[in-house]
């Protein structure tokens, strides 16, 4: 192996140890604010609402975790969840949690 050789293979192992951290990166950034927008969520609190953001930060990191790694199955159900996410966004500033409950109970 010659020295052109040795720093062309030094070059593309940088290259591959660069992508899989950032590919790493994204991938439990995408599930900690997932994670938290779940708990968020869950806790039926005044502070539910926030969880929406957090799972719609969880959705962009995922997005860009497919696209890296040019998985597209994950993509396309990634898309969606923003899609759900934003209507989860839009509900829960329009109508307090509380008021959907009491809305429900009155028509039955």
């Amino acid at each position: 192996m010659n020295f052109d050789q040795a720093i062309g293979c030094y070059h593309l192992a940088s290259q591959l140890v660069a992508a899989t951290t950032l590919d790493t990166v994204f991938e439990w950034l995408g599930t900690v604010f997932g994670l938290a927008g779940a708990f968020l969520l869950a806790t039926n609190s005044r502070y539910s609402r926030q969880g929406w953001f957090w799972f719609l930060t969880a959705n962009i990191v995922m997005i860009a975790f497919a696209i890296s790694i040019r998985r597209y199955g994950l993509l396309v159900g990634q898309i969606g969840f923003t899609c759900i996410t934003l209507f989860g966004i839009y509900r829960s500033s329009k109508t307090s949690l509380p008021d959907i409950n009491r809305r429900l109970f009155r028509l039955r």
